[in-house]
Order: structure tokens, then sequence, then C-alpha cells
């Protein structure tokens, strides 16, 4: 994965922009994984309630991923909502 430097001139819009390029390859790993990997694996798993344990886990660890980009595009939003000639120019 590429890494992304931003400076005291990079824009929120920038930010947000590969904020979201990488949540997009990340979600596209997470869609190989869980159709390559996992399906298979969990089909292969008998027992009705452990198969129901196991998918409940992996549902609730999206969700989390979930909530913790929520907040991450909030922090963004209210980043975007400052005054940026007062934040850059503190010394």
């Amino acid at each position: 994965m590429e890494e992304f430097y931003c400076d005291s001139n990079c824009s929120t819009k920038k930010i947000a922009t590969e904020m979201l390029k990488s949540e997009s390859k990340m979600l596209q790993c997470l869609v190989r994984l869980f159709c390559e990997n996992l399906a298979p694996d969990i089909a292969a798993v008998q027992d009705p309630v452990k198969k129901a344990e196991i998918t409940k886990k992996i549902v609730c660890a999206y969700a989390f991923k979930e909530s913790a980009m929520s907040k991450l595009v909030d922090v963004l939003r209210k980043f975007d909502e400052l005054d940026e000639s007062n934040c850059y120019n503190l010394e």
C-alpha cells in the first residue's frame, strides 16, 4: 500500500479522498478474505451453534471497523470546520 503524506498545505478534501481510497482497498481485501477463505471454512462447520457464533464474531468485527471509520470521518468533518489559518500558524 502506498504511503500518503500530508503537509500543512494539504486540504481536508485531499485527506478525505485518501481516506476513502484506503477504505475502498480495505473493503476489497475484506470481501476477498470472506468470500475466498472464511465462507468456505464456515460452511464446513457442522454445528449450527458454532457456525452462528463464528458468523456473529465476523459481523461484530466488521461493525466495529465501520464504527471506527465513522469516527474518523466525523473528526475530519470537524477539522474542516476549523479556521485553518489559526490551526497551522500556532507557534
